[in-house]
């Protein structure tokens, strides 16, 4: 029997919600090695994001928890995932003979009072605001170089480009890997994969247009509000981790699953892609995550079922991916979807607003009602002002969606990129 009382009395020491929900995943044997117990002690490492291991222990006897991490308060997300773990799996932790000194150590070691976890606090965010400082004259570095390299595409010409090798593509995004924008590399090597493609050159002036608006937006740093420098930043290629998602405002609503898609990013890790239009706020999320080696997602989502949770969105101009925490069991069927846009009309005038909140916007998403699907040299969606919109090159299922309309009118979700729109899921 554990000796650490019910998962349900250790919840109560997480200092939020927030870190309670963060130290799950991390109750592995995937994060979790060289874990032991006794006399009362029980300790272990955790892997941290990067390649390191954090050292973190418990004395259950007083349910103390220590660790070397930096994150504060106590006990952080490494503690409380030793703890649930050792609740699972008590017969893995190996029985000793000795506590370790370090262990000892942790443990006596007395916890900072409130005053110094706001003083080590403010020390970790100046830290963080020079890391950030730093980074943005390595991006903006990075800009100018960047943009000479496309002026020099362009007076090349785009057919002589389109028959540059590998190589070329590649030591320009390894330069970018360099100045942190390893956002814009990996959006400038799939143009070589692309090149013998039809809509090769349209693509490639849309991407290079895109990334010289980004490189001379940056340059105008302090023109621009918060949302947008976050938005410049993460086109760059910067993350924003978790734990500072979490801590924006919550939106709760019910949300229907619009489509689900996954892409094989490496032989190890796949990506998997959600979208959710909330019921009542008319908002759509979208939700990324990530499998490592066939690891199992962390919820499960269907497509035309709702669900009802509370929505973080990543800080932007006009926010648009976000975590969801589910908040029960519910969940709602409907063989339709909700309401969408009447025309090509409608949609285009909010894509306009949107693009005003997010001039780096690369995909905007909408629910088309009462579209047909022309069957011509290359398909499009045809509404009922017999306006009509190119089905992106990328679709795949064309003939399928073809002959489920039947040519009558069905109700469409996807995106759109600026040149087409992308169906992700359809109705009647």
């Amino acid at each position: 029997m554990s000796l650490l009382p019910v998962w349900e009395e250790i919840e109560k020491l997480s200092p939020d919600a927030a870190t309670l929900e963060r130290c799950y995943r991390l109750a592995s044997n995937r994060y979790i090695k060289d874990i032991g117990t006794c006399n009362l002690f029980i300790w272990g490492k955790i892997k941290t994001s990067g390649a390191a291991f954090y050292q973190v222990c418990w004395q259950l006897d007083t349910l103390i928890a220590a660790s070397n991490s930096p994150i504060y308060p106590k006990p952080d997300k490494y503690a409380l995932a030793l703890a649930f773990y050792y609740c699972k799996n008590t017969q893995a932790f190996k029985c000793c003979e000795e506590v370790p000194p370090w262990v000892i150590q942790y443990v006596t070691k007395k916890p900072l009072t409130e005053i110094q976890s706001s003083e080590k606090e403010a020390e970790n965010q100046l830290l963080r605001e020079k890391n950030q400082l730093k980074r943005q004259a390595e991006m903006l570095q990075g800009c100018f170089v960047l943009t000479l390299w496309i002026e020099d595409c362009l007076r090349m010409g785009f057919a002589r480009l389109r028959e540059q090798t590998y190589p070329f593509w590649e030591s320009v995004a390894s330069r970018l890997n360099d100045f942190k924008l390893n956002g814009i590399a990996a959006r400038l090597l799939p143009l070589f994969y692309y090149r013998n493609e039809e809509d090769w050159i349209p693509l490639c002036t849309k991407q290079f247009g895109e990334i010289i608006l980004f490189c001379e937006a940056f340059q105008k740093w302090d023109d621009f509000s918060p949302e947008n420098q976050q938005d410049l930043l993460i086109y760059g290629g910067a993350t924003i981790k978790k734990e500072a998602v979490l801590s924006e405002p919550a939106f709760a609503d019910e949300w229907f699953v619009c489509s689900i898609s996954y892409e094989k990013i490496s032989n190890d890790l796949n990506a998997r892609f959600v979208w959710l239009l909330g019921i009542n706020s008319k908002q759509f999320a979208q939700l990324i995550s990530y499998s490592w080696r066939g690891e199992k997602w962390e919820n499960h989502f269907e497509i035309n079922t709702s669900i009802k949770g509370n929505i973080h969105y990543y800080p932007s101009g006009f926010p648009q991916r976000a975590i969801l925490q589910i908040s029960d069991d519910y969940v709602s069927k409907s063989s339709t979807f909700p309401n969408g846009y009447k025309d090509w009309d409608s949609f285009f005038d909010s894509y306009r607003i949107a693009c005003k909140q997010n001039f780096l916007l690369e995909e905007f998403p909408g629910i088309l009602q009462h579209v047909r699907v022309l069957a011509e040299e290359s398909s499009y969606l045809q509404d009922k002002n017999n306006s009509k919109i190119k089905i992106s090159p990328l679709f795949k299922e064309k003939w399928e969606l073809i002959a489920i309309s039947q040519n009558k009118p069905i109700s469409v979700f996807g995106t759109w990129n600026g040149l087409y729109f992308l169906p992700r899921s359809y109705s009647y």
